[in-house]
């Protein structure tokens, strides 16, 4: 779960701080209810509650204020009225809302009726405003996000077939589509600033796609998880950087190699400005000598994705003939080489991918409430935006949980998930 339970009389800074000088998370509880993988968790505007999603085909809504007072696993409500996996959930601004979409193609928008006349929330019965099914067999939702305009109430989802929709919640209308290249991959993510004038989203294939919400058209495509690895990767989510880039820096987590090379850090998490498509920073971690040699990511400029569908199926054809590795079909983002090994009997450990992350500017703020609202915080607070600390929570594959100091890595901290007899990596 996120951490904006934590947010109390402290300030942003004070906060922060404490956090840092703890090593590691401690584990108040765990929530065990799903059956299934969990696939997405939204928290509500006002912190109330949050809900989970997962292939058990269910929605769970969990009482925020009951697990600070009383440590529970059991949550307030199960939506089980979907029919297959469900695979997204986001919240709806300003609302006790959320919509969740499953592989069936179906969406549904639940109302969370909360009465707040007591001094502990009572929770009434989960009410289904409406549904909603993708056009096309065997589509389904992957990605979406919702904010609420002076004429309407806008959910922007993208789907496994490359589509991408902006659909009034209001009447159920959609307002407008856009078709990515299909031949990109399935889009797996997206992220819209503030202003709704853009949009970026991410692919299997590692591409990223910048669009202009106002006139739907298409401005760029690039490589993105390619900087040192020379290889397409997939992209898992991509936000806004909270303090850099005056709203258009993204923050993006990809797919780690799966094969062995020839390098002491990982790459975890890029930061590309996407005006210009310029790689500006690399997040990664490092657990060899201090004096090994890490590249400087600044400055590189990213590849334009191939715009023939033929070329990239060509492509696509060859890396699974090659066994999945793309070292030698995917154009690199500089001269810089990257040396592959192709020792296919590399041990099979747990990947540091970061699946998931949260970015805001004070530990404990509600910026880490809607990802798409981040840089509100940028143009509203200055002395951030100059000079203040942002942080990142991620969560990776190889089970570890860290809090990252964005304006001082070096005091990144793993929370959860080191073991004693790991060296510890620095950044």
């Amino acid at each position: 779960m996120a951490p904006e339970s934590m947010k109390g009389q402290f300030d942003g800074v004070e906060l922060f701080a404490m956090v840092l000088a703890i090593t590691e998370a401690t584990l108040i509880a765990h929530l065990a209810s799903h059956t299934d993988r969990v696939t997405g968790i939204a928290v509500s505007p006002d912190h109330m509650f949050f809900v989970t999603a997962s292939d058990d085909k269910t929605v769970k809504v969990w009482d925020t204020a009951r697990l600070e007072r009383n440590v529970t696993s059991k949550p307030r409500h199960t939506y089980n009225q979907h029919h297959a996996r469900v695979k997204c959930v986001c919240m709806l601004e300003g609302k006790h809302c959320f919509a969740s979409a499953a592989e069936d193609g179906s969406l549904h928008i639940v109302r969370v009726h909360i009465s707040q006349l007591e001094v502990v929330p009572k929770y009434g019965k989960l009410q289904v405003i409406c549904v909603h099914r993708v056009d096309t067999v065997g589509e389904y939702i992957t990605s979406m996000v919702h904010f609420n305009s002076e004429s309407s109430s806008n959910l922007i989802y993208a789907t496994t077939h490359s589509s991408i929709t902006v659909l009034d919640v209001r009447t159920m209308r959609a307002l407008q589509s856009m078709e990515n290249p299909r031949h990109y991959g399935p889009i797996t993510c997206l992220c819209i600033d503030r202003k709704r004038s853009w949009l970026v989203v991410g692919t299997s294939t590692g591409v990223l796609t910048l669009w202009d919400c106002r006139f739907g058209l298409l401005l760029r495509s690039w490589h993105a998880g390619v900087a040192s690895t020379g290889r397409s990767v997939r992209i898992h989510q991509c936000v806004i950087h909270p303090m850099k880039g005056k709203g258009n820096w993204v923050m993006v987590s990809m797919e780690s190699p799966r094969r062995g090379i020839d390098q002491p850090y990982t790459n975890l998490v890029e930061v590309w400005d996407i005006e210009k498509a310029v790689l500006m920073e690399t997040f990664m971690t490092r657990t060899g000598p201090s004096v090994d040699p890490v590249p400087d990511p600044h400055e590189l400029i990213g590849v334009d994705a191939e715009t023939r569908p033929a070329a990239a199926i060509a492509s696509l054809v060859r890396s699974r003939q090659a066994g999945g590795d793309l070292a030698d079909t995917v154009p690199r983002l500089s001269s810089r080489t990257a040396s592959t090994a192709r020792d296919v009997n590399v041990p099979t450990t747990p990947a540091p991918d970061v699946r998931a992350f949260i970015v805001g500017l004070d530990f404990g703020g509600h910026s880490t409430s809607h990802r798409s609202e981040l840089s509100n915080l940028i143009e509203s607070s200055s002395p951030m935006r100059s000079g203040g600390r942002g942080y990142m929570i991620s969560g990776s594959e190889d089970r570890k949980m860290r809090l990252w100091d964005l304006g001082k890595l070096e005091r990144t901290v793993i929370l959860s998930g080191l073991e004693s007899d790991i060296e510890r990596p620095s950044y």
